[in-house]
């Protein structure tokens, strides 16, 4: 409804309570009898309830009998008149007031001397909804055009003879508005009564309850009750957002694909952000007919727009809508649990490392077992919420998989580029590939509730552990006041009350869990209303876990521990079996030492002693290997610095308690480039241009922290890739950490525009072993990747998706190689034992490339600084493959391990606690430490990061807009015009003695004097680049694989 202070000078004074029917709609604007121009005849008490959404303008009116009718329609409909002068009678005529009868007093009416008055007065309203909508035999809009009289509407009609004035129908234009024709017959007599048929018609249209989405087929009325019981908006509305963000996406893709002009998906997505405006200020109002967050949203939309609102759903079903909406919302979810998951863990090294030292009873059946620490405790329910932590990442990129454009279940039929679609969204995980099953697929919310539940699970064994250490009898901890409650009779009591809720709404849900797979399973193929039922699930577990984690955070971070009651909770029985293993050193089986210190344990309860109380004499009375140092054995301490295996309870120093929390990642050690070639390529340059300043900045002159993922509110750096598919591993980070770099310098170039360049990996793979360059998924050096684009150049990876695979996958001694769409992967050519790369839309090369110069961070730095992200080599231990989640990662190894994975440097910083750190982009995906980055200690050549194997590049590409505009293609031998193209034949069978070019050249040209005998299969072809130049300068290849100049002789 419209805020008071819009109709300001706006009231209106009752003349009789005969009328108080009319006020009972309590809605809007006063007016005031003081504005001049107003009609009120008689003073009284003021009355809100004029409607504020709706105005009649009569221009120039001529009969006083109309405009007296129309008054009181006007005055009945609680409706705002304006009269537009010259006008054919005077405010007093009889006729008027006779026509108007005893409702004229009552009509809210203005009258403007002119039209300029009127439309200056309308422009001063300060009302963003105020819109001119005119009635006139010319117009072109039906009058029953749905969104046509949304709040704001002020309608027009002219004068009986003459119509509206040709500026009143410029305004109606100019106003966002429109002009409604009036179905007028030639007989003028008929005029009047057409008038306000159509006033009537407009009226009516406005005040009508508002059509359903899906009400074009139905002529009945909802029953009340249904109409409750099917709404989901009570619940949906949180999803406002993610469903304004999928709307503005798909306008901009309607337009990509010609079925909204420019202009109207501007309008379109301008509209919508001020919807999203509406709700982040808490101005929206939800109407009746709102079922669900969709119809409100759109609802409000064509308010705003008119019709053109309309058009956004075109292609698109509420079936493919909800579903976007509900993955891109769920998935905003899991990121802030994540965050927070990550915190309670976080907590719980933090301790781990400060109360490293104190040991406590451990327990088995809930009786006292053997000698732990309070930091083993604390991390082994830390080890379950990282593999909570684990398990969420794995998710997520299914959870961002985009339905959208799979309309209600068969597909979009206007042309929509899904995948341009799911970038604009950033659906990390690509497109849903069937669109059937993409509007019914829940499964994406079971794994979330299941996370949900088994997190819960998790906690609440937590919970109960620390709700019996905090029990009188134990008194282990004690709970911070913030997280306890009272008893209402008994003072001295405190509860561990926010324990217990997380453990009793871990079996909610459960119940959650259980509930929504039974919901789903009776579903047929498709999307059915059962599925609604789901989404209540969703949020209920969403917001249960995001409580519990924080709250659960708290209470860790501040409960109180007693040491010297864990301490008094020991007893010389637990370490019974340390009296076995003391025998067993000595050569004695253990299942033989197992029934001596049962024998010890009995003879102590005989003598009414502790186990310790035992003298060595009375142990030799057991067995005589029992010495004088089996007194060693009576050691708590001693007792859990003996479990020194990975994973037990001995004292570790953490080396930052967030890199060594566990050994744990969902990667194997073949994770990174383990089988790098051992030949180590020495450095190159394709050409010397300068990179860095001349003079090496020192770190001082440098900024502290500085990072290409955000320069002045731009982030320059590309998606994060993961090397591996599933259980499809490729061991290539030489690949993949160096093009990275590539495509983030080429959005340095581009200065960030869209879109983002993704560089064909596959490609590479495919093709550059066939040229010596790398071994495909068994390893390569950045080298490989530099010499292979500065040749022969990269397309995007839209010619060929990645698959974590290389050439190893075809039968070489066939010599086929795959053709896989236009761009192909690698062509085999009759008669020739190799593979081609053939027609790329655009190819990407490097201009230059070299090594950082000399180990150390200062060239880094400045290197980064300069000209963008760097390339590096580093060593990954087995600690770091799995121990790494979050943090500023140590070196353990003390550069002890040797190089074997290749990474890309997008920045630097400093901690607050002064520990200076390199920003490293991984690409083991973005489940991997900080969604796919880690910090890597700086300064000390941690992991050998440092040590001087850094690489730069620049990249540029060839003819790019004229690929774009189809006025060239791509092709192996260079970019040409498609009658160029059409010439270039396959390579001959043989070639001859051929000059092979020496990389230390840069260019690739051949040497002087250097003859050697060219090998097409696994060999570069010498003779490429100068085919291709051959073919830019016009040259012909002849079928005869002859050369032919051009014809300028």
């Amino acid at each position: 409804m419209a805020s008071m202070n819009r109709w300001a000078p706006f009231t209106i004074h009752r003349q009789a309570s005969r009328y108080q029917r009319f006020a009972a709609t309590g809605r809007t604007p006063s007016f005031s009898s003081s504005e001049p121009g107003w009609n009120f005849v008689n003073s009284g008490s003021r009355r809100e309830w004029q409607r504020a959404d709706l105005h009649i303008v009569l221009v120039n009116p001529q009969i006083p009998q109309n405009a007296g009718n129309i008054s009181r329609t006007c005055a009945a409909a609680s409706i705002a008149l304006h009269l537009v002068g010259p006008m054919g009678f005077e405010l007093d005529n009889a006729k008027l007031k006779r026509a108007g009868l005893d409702y004229w007093d009552w009509v809210a009416c203005k009258v403007h001397p002119s039209w300029d008055a009127f439309y200056s007065f309308f422009n001063q309203l300060d009302d963003p909804n105020k819109r001119l909508v005119g009635f006139s035999k010319l117009g072109t809009v039906h009058h029953a055009t749905e969104g046509m009289y949304p709040p704001g509407t002020w309608l027009m009609f002219g004068a009986e003879t003459t119509g509206l004035p040709p500026e009143a129908h410029a305004a109606a234009v100019e106003s966002g508005g429109a002009m409604v024709k009036i179905p007028m017959s030639n007989y003028k007599h008929a005029n009047p009564l057409r008038r306000r048929h159509a006033l009537a018609m407009a009226i009516t249209a406005s005040a009508a309850e508002p059509k359903k989405l899906w009400g074009g087929r139905f002529t009945g009325a909802t029953d009340p009750i249904f109409e409750k019981f099917n709404e989901s908006l009570p619940f949906d509305k949180r999803m406002w957002a993610e469903d304004i963000q999928g709307s503005q996406a798909y306008a901009r893709a309607l337009s990509k694909a010609g079925v909204l002009t420019t202009d109207e998906a501007t309008q379109i997505v301008d509209g919508l952000g001020h919807v999203a405006e509406e709700w982040k200020a808490g101005a929206f109002e939800i109407k009746q007919g709102d079922e669900d967050i969709h119809t409100a949203n759109e609802r409000r939309l064509s308010e705003l727009i008119g019709p053109l609102g309309g058009k956004l759903h075109t292609g698109r079903s509420r079936n493919d809508q909800v579903a976007t909406d509900t993955r891109l919302w769920l998935y905003n979810q899991l990121v802030e649990i994540r965050t927070a998951l990550r915190e309670l863990i976080k907590v719980a090294a933090d301790r781990a490392e400060a109360e490293a030292d104190i040991i406590m009873p451990g327990f088995t059946h809930l009786q006292p077992a053997q000698t732990v620490r309070w930091s083993h405790w604390l991390l082994s329910h830390a080890a379950s919420w990282q593999r909570d932590d684990q398990r969420l990442a794995d998710l997520m990129p299914r959870v961002a998989t985009m339905p959208l454009g799979s309309g209600a279940l068969a597909g979009n039929p206007f042309g929509i580029d899904r995948r341009a679609l799911a970038a604009d969204l950033n659906f990390i995980g690509g497109v849903c590939p069937n669109s059937m099953d993409a509007v019914s697929d829940r499964d994406y919310v079971a794994e979330a509730v299941f996370f949900g539940s088994m997190h819960l699970v998790h906690l609440s064994r937590w919970a109960e552990d620390l709700i019996i250490y905090s029990s009188g009898q134990f008194k282990f901890v004690q709970c911070s006041d913030a997280y306890a409650t009272g008893s209402s009779l008994m003072p001295q009591k405190k509860n561990p009350d926010a324990l217990e809720l997380i453990r009793g709404k871990g079996g909610r849900l459960i119940g959650n869990m259980a509930g929504l797979m039974a919901v789903v399973k009776g579903t047929p193929t498709t999307y059915n209303k059962d599925l609604q039922e789901v989404w209540e699930i969703m949020y209920d577990t969403v917001d249960t876990v995001y409580d519990c984690v924080r709250i659960a955070t708290g209470v860790l971070s501040t409960i109180k521990i007693n040491p010297e009651r864990m301490l008094a909770g020991l007893s010389a029985d637990m370490l019974a079996t340390d009296l076995a293993e003391y025998l067993v050193r000595k050569g004695v089986p253990f299942r033989e030492t197992h029934h001596i210190s049962g024998a010890a344990v009995k003879m102590a309860e005989d003598n009414n002693c502790e186990l310790s109380d035992l003298t060595p004499d009375q142990l030799r009375t057991i067995h005589p290997l029992f010495e004088n140092d089996v007194n060693d054995v009576w050691d708590f301490q001693r007792s859990a610095e003996m479990r020194d295996t990975e994973g037990g309870a001995i004292v570790t120093i953490w080396c930052s308690a967030l890199l060594l929390l566990l050994l744990h990642t969902a990667l194997p050690v073949e994770a990174g480039c383990k089988k790098r070639r051992a030949t180590n390529v020495q450095p190159h340059e394709w050409s010397l241009n300068a990179q860095a300043p001349s003079r090496l900045l020192t770190v001082n002159e440098l900024p502290q922290n500085f990072s290409w993922l955000d320069v002045n509110g731009v982030n320059m750096v590309a998606p994060s890739w993961n090397q591996h598919i599933g259980e499809q591993y490729c061991g290539a980070c030489w690949a993949h950490g160096t093009l990275s770099m590539i495509q983030d310098r080429l959005k340095i170039v581009k200065k960030g525009a869209a879109p983002d360049v993704t560089l064909g990996r596959q490609t590479l793979l495919n093709c550059g072993a066939f040229h010596d360059y790398g071994a495909g998924c068994d390893g390569g050096d950045v080298i490989d990747v530099l010499r292979y684009m500065a040749q022969f150049g990269l397309p995007d990876e839209s010619c060929i998706p990645y698959s974590a695979t290389d050439h190893t996958k075809y039968d070489k001694d066939a010599k086929k190689c795959p053709a896989i769409g236009y761009c192909m992967n690698c062509m085999p050519i009759d008669d020739v034992d190799t593979c081609w790369a053939v027609k790329t839309p655009i190819r990407y090369y490097l201009e230059s490339y070299g090594q950082v110069s000399g180990p150390g961070e200062e060239p880094m730095l400045n290197e980064i600084a300069t000209n963008g992200p760097i390339t590096c080599s580093m060593a990954t231990p087995e600690v770091f493959d799995y121990g790494y989640h979050s943090g500023i990662a140590m070196d353990p190894s003390h550069n002890a391990t040797d190089v074997d994975h290749d990474v890309e440097i997008v920045g630097w910083g400093v901690s607050p606690s002064g520990t200076k750190y390199w920003i490293v982009r991984n690409s083991w995906g973005t489940y991997f430490g900080q969604l796919g980055f880690f910090l890597l200690e700086r300064g000390n050549n941690a992991l050998q990061i440092e040590a001087g194997d850094c690489w730069w590049a620049n990249p540029t590409w060839e003819d790019e807009q004229d690929v774009r505009a189809g006025k060239k293609v791509g092709t192996m031998w260079g970019i040409m015009t498609p009658a160029e193209a059409a010439k270039v034949l396959p390579e001959p069978a043989t070639k001859p003695k051929k000059k092979e070019p020496d990389d230390n050249q840069g260019s690739g040209a051949a040497q002087e004097g250097v003859e050697v005998e060219v090998e097409l299969l696994g060999k570069r072809d010498p003779w490429k680049k100068e085919r291709m130049m051959d073919v830019k300068r016009g040259n012909r290849i002849d079928d005869d694989g002859m050369l032919s100049m051009a014809t300028e002789q």
